[in-house]
C-alpha cells in the first residue's frame, strides 16, 4: 500500500511539473505545439525570414473565428513570398493538404484608399479540414532584396494570442558581421554556433503563455517578452539611414507656398498658425496607416504627400514640419520609442512606435503635435516614459528628449443652492494643469470651456462669469450655472448626482474593476483631482445619507471622500491621487480598491427626503 501511494504521489508530481512547463490547453482556444521563426542576413545584403508553425485547435471558436486563416503581408517590389508547406492533420491523424484555391492575394486593409502603396500584397491562406484537435501546419518564407534595407532588424514580441509550447528563434548572419541584440522581460540567452560561413544565434523557449485580453494594458506591449536585434553598429546608424532621404529636406513647391501665405498673412501669432496647419494636415489629408517595415522605411517627400492628398504618419509628420518651417516656426519630426526598450547600441528602427512633431514657438514652451489627429494639449505629457529622437539631418549626432509627466491636476470648487426641488443655481471655479488643461482645444474654440461642465450643465445652463485665464500649462475658469428640475423623485425621496469635470479621470470611462488581474494596468497619465462642494438646502430637502469619512492611502495612490451634513447645508470633499501611469500586478489590488471606492455611487449620489 505504501509503495502504491508513493507511485501515485510521484505520478501526480510529474503531472504537475509537466503542466507547469506548458500552457494548459483547457483555458485557451488553441495552442502552438511548435513555432519556429528564423531570420537570415545573406552575404550580398539580402535577407530571409522563415516561419514554421504547428497550431492545435481546441475549440470551435478557434477555427470559426480566430485561426481559420493566416495573413502574410509583403512588398512584391522588394520581396518574394514562398509557401513551402501547408496542410492540416485532423483529429484522426489523416493529413489534408491545403488546395491551390485556398491561397489568395489581396490588398492589405491598411493600404486601401492609399494609391501610393497599392503595390503591397497580403496572402490569405485559408486552412481546410479544420475541427477540434486538428493541427494546422504552415511553413513559409519571405526573401527581401538587398536594396530593401541595409540592416537586418527586428523587434519581435514572443507571446501571441495563443500559448506556445515550444518556440525556436534563430538569427543567422555572416561570420564577418556583428549582431547586436537585447532580450527584454525574459531571462534567456542564445546558443551561439558556427555553421559554414554563418554565425547562428538560437533561442529555445518553452511554456510561453498567451497574451492577456484584459483592457488597459501597457501601450506597445512593453511588458511582454521580446527579442530586439540589428546588424547596425549603433542606433545612430539606423537613424541616419532613415533621415538620409530627400523627404527630410522639408521642401515645398509654389502651390504649397501660396497656400501657406494665405494662412501666415493673417498674422495671428505662432500658436494659431501652428494649430491651423495641424488641422489641415490631420483633417484635409488622408492618413495611410502603413507599417513602415513594409516600405523599407522609405518616406515620400512633403510635395508628394500634399499632391496625393494623403500619407503615412511619418510622411504627414514630414509635411507638417515643412509647412511650419516655411512659416518661420522651428519644427522637426520626432520618432517615439518606449524608454524601457530603447538601446543606443542596438540600431533597431522597428522600435519606433509612432511619429510626432516637435515645435518651438517664439513665445511659448516647446510642444509636441500629432500629425494624424488633433490633440487638446501638447503631447509631451502623454509621452512620459518615452524616448523622443529628433529626425534632423543637420545634426551630427541624434538628439533624445524625454516625455514629461507634469503635475496633471484638476481642481473644482462648487457652491450650489437648491431653491426648492425645481431649481438649482450656483457657481464653480475650475483650475486645470498640464495634461488636464485642454490648451489647444481652447485656442481653437473659446466656447470649448463651456463644455467642461457637460453633461451635467449644457447650453444656456452655463455662463462664464469672468474671462478665462488660459495658458499653455495652467488655465482657470469661473462659471455660473443654473438648472431646472435637477432632481429625480421616487416617492418621497429625491436623488441627485454630484457634477464633475471630464478632463481627468472621468474622461477615461474606467468603471468597476475586477479584483483578479495578472498584467499591468495603464492609465493615460498620472493625475491629481480635488473637488469641493458646498450645497445649500431649503427646508423641504433633508439629506438622509450619513456623514462619511473615507481615507485610503496605499502603494497605488490615495482617495479621500468626506461628507458632512447639517439641516441646511452639505460640505463634500472628493480627492483622488494616482501618481503612476502604470500599475504593476503587485499594485493592482491597491489600485482596484482606490478606483472602486472613487466610483462607488453611494459616495457621489445624494439622497434627500421630502
Amino acid at each position: 500500500m505504501k509503495l502504491l501511494k508513493s507511485k501515485l504521489t510521484l505520478l501526480i508530481l510529474l503531472s504537475l511539473a509537466v503542466m507547469e512547463g506548458r500552457p494548459q490547453e483547457g483555458q485557451n482556444d488553441a495552442v502552438y505545439l511548435s513555432l519556429v521563426k528564423e531570420y537570415r542576413l545573406n552575404q550580398d545584403g539580402s535577407t530571409d525570414y522563415r516561419c514554421k508553425k504547428q497550431l492545435k485547435l481546441l475549440t470551435y471558436n478557434a477555427f470559426q473565428r480566430l485561426y481559420g486563416e493566416t495573413f502574410i503581408v509583403y512588398n512584391p517590389e522588394f520581396q518574394h513570398l514562398t509557401i513551402h508547406e501547408s496542410y492540416t492533420v485532423m483529429a484522426d491523424g489523416s493529413r489534408v493538404v491545403t488546395p491551390e484555391n485556398a491561397f489568395n492575394e489581396v490588398l492589405p486593409h491598411f493600404a486601401a484608399q492609399a494609391p501610393a502603396y497599392n503595390q503591397l500584397r497580403e496572402m490569405v491562406v485559408t486552412h481546410t479540414a479544420l475541427e477540434r484537435h486538428a493541427v494546422i501546419n504552415l511553413d513559409y518564407s519571405i526573401s527581401s532584396d538587398a536594396t530593401f534595407s541595409p540592416y537586418l532588424m527586428g523587434n519581435e514580441v514572443l507571446t501571441t494570442s495563443a500559448p506556445v509550447s515550444n518556440l525556436t528563434f534563430i538569427i543567422r548572419i555572416p561570420v564577418d558581421r556583428e549582431l547586436k541584440y537585447k532580450v527584454v522581460n525574459l531571462r534567456a540567452s542564445p546558443v551561439i554556433t558556427s555553421e559554414g560561413d554563418e554565425k547562428v544565434y538560437t533561442w529555445t523557449l518553452t511554456g510561453l503563455h498567451a497574451l492577456s485580453a484584459d483592457p488597459h494594458q501597457p501601450e506597445d506591449q512593453v511588458d511582454q517578452p521580446r527579442i530586439i536585434f540589428s546588424t547596425a553598429s549603433v542606433f545612430g546608424d539606423a537613424i541616419r539611414y532613415l533621415i538620409n532621404q530627400e523627404a527630410f529636406n522639408y521642401k515645398l513647391d509654389d502651390d504649397m507656398k501660396a497656400f501657406l501665405n494665405k494662412i501666415t498673412e493673417q498674422k495671428t501669432g505662432d500658436i494659431p498658425t501652428i494649430l491651423r496647419l495641424q488641422d489641415v494636415v490631420v483633417n484635409e489629408l488622408n492618413t495611410y496607416d502603413i507599417p513602415p517595415e513594409y516600405t523599407g522605411y522609405r518616406v515620400r517627400t512633403a510635395i508628394e504627400t500634399w499632391h496625393s492628398n494623403g500619407g503615412t504618419p511619418l510622411e504627414k509628420a514630414v509635411l507638417l514640419t515643412g509647412l511650419l518651417t516655411s512659416a518661420g516656426i522651428n519644427a522637426f519630426p520626432v520618432a517615439v520609442i518606449p524608454s524601457s526598450l530603447f538601446d543606443s547600441e542596438t540600431g533597431c528602427l522597428p522600435l519606433i512606435t509612432r511619429f510626432v512633431v516637435q515645435v518651438n514657438p517664439r513665445d511659448e514652451n516647446q510642444l509636441y503635435l500629432s500629425p494624424v489627429r488633433l490633440n487638446d494639449q501638447s503631447l509631451v505629457y502623454a509621452l512620459a516614459g518615452e524616448s523622443l529622437v529628433v529626425l534632423n539631418p543637420a545634426d551630427q549626432k541624434y538628439r533624445i528628449f524625454k516625455g514629461e509627466y507634469g503635475t496633471n491636476s484638476l481642481a473644482a470648487d462648487w457652491t450650489l443652492s437648491f431653491a426648492g426641488e425645481d431649481n438649482l443655481t450656483g457657481d464653480v471655479s475650475v483650475a486645470l494643469q498640464d495634461a488636464c488643461n485642454p490648451y489647444f482645444a481652447l485656442m481653437r474654440d473659446q466656447n470649448f470651456s463651456n463644455g467642461l461642465l457637460s453633461p451635467h450643465f449644457t447650453g444656456s445652463e452655463v455662463t462664464a462669469t469672468n474671462p478665462a485665464d488660459i495658458a499653455a500649462i495652467h488655465s482657470d475658469f469661473h462659471f455660473a450655472v443654473t438648472k431646472e428640475s435637477p432632481l429625480k423623485q421616487y416617492n418621497d425621496h429625491y436623488f441627485w448626482n454630484l457634477p464633475d469635470i471630464r478632463q481627468g479621470f472621468e474622461s477615461w470611462d474606467i468603471t468597476f474593476l475586477n479584483n483578479d488581474r495578472t498584467v499591468p494596468y495603464e492609465i493615460p497619465f498620472p493625475v491629481e483631482e480635488t473637488c469641493h462642494y458646498r450645497i445649500l438646502l431649503p427646508d423641504s430637502m433633508i439629506p438622509v445619507i450619513p456623514d462619511t469619512l473615507i481615507a485610503i492611502k496605499n502603494n497605488a495612490g490615495n482617495v479621500l471622500i468626506s461628507i458632512k451634513s447639517t439641516k441646511y447645508k452639505m460640505e463634500i470633499e472628493r480627492s483622488l491621487s494616482l501618481p503612476y501611469k502604470v500599475f504593476s500586478p503587485a499594485q493592482y489590488q491597491s489600485f482596484c480598491r482606490l478606483i472602486n471606492t472613487w466610483n462607488n455611487r453611494n459616495f457621489s449620489r445624494l439622497i434627500f427626503k421630502k
